[in-house]
């Protein structure tokens, strides 16, 4: 799936749209994600082993949060697993801090425009494919 989605709450974007670019022209015909896209993502959903996601846990809320559906499909969070790989520790929170998509690519050798939702998807597949090669286990939850 790949389609811009008209916001239900929202009138304007002045900050997002100077990042990712998109108009409120772009999105005026376009049905919203809750009629348009979560009915399918709920049927892939219940057709796959898990979902990948790079911060899983923020994608997993939205859902339960904004539109009310609990994923029973486990999600890999290529995230969790990039931090531990890139290992910048923070000795206050005792973990390694996350880093962005864009420098868990730039790690691997791929180049894109962040924050299209396509690129993304497809840098996140990048990364995760490249640390499944060199070992790194998944982390599910």
């Amino acid at each position: 799936m790949n389609g811009y989605c008209r916001p239900e709450h929202v009138k304007q974007w002045t900050q997002a749209q100077a990042v990712h670019g998109i108009t409120l022209e772009m999105v005026a015909d376009c049905p919203t994600f809750r009629e348009g896209y979560l009915p399918k993502l709920i049927k892939l959903m219940a057709k796959t082993a898990a979902v990948i996601a790079y911060n899983a846990e923020f994608e997993k809320e939205i859902l339960r949060l904004t539109y009310g559906e609990e994923p029973t499909v486990a999600f890999i969070d290529p995230m969790l697993m990039f931090a531990e790989v890139y290992g910048d520790w923070s000795e206050y929170w005792q973990t390694y801090r996350f880093q962005k998509l864009k420098t868990a690519a730039r790690y691997y050798g791929y180049e894109y425009t962040a924050h299209d939702a396509l690129e993304d998807v497809r840098a996140t597949r990048f990364v995760y494919e490249k640390m499944k090669e060199s070992g790194v286990a998944d982390i599910a939850y």
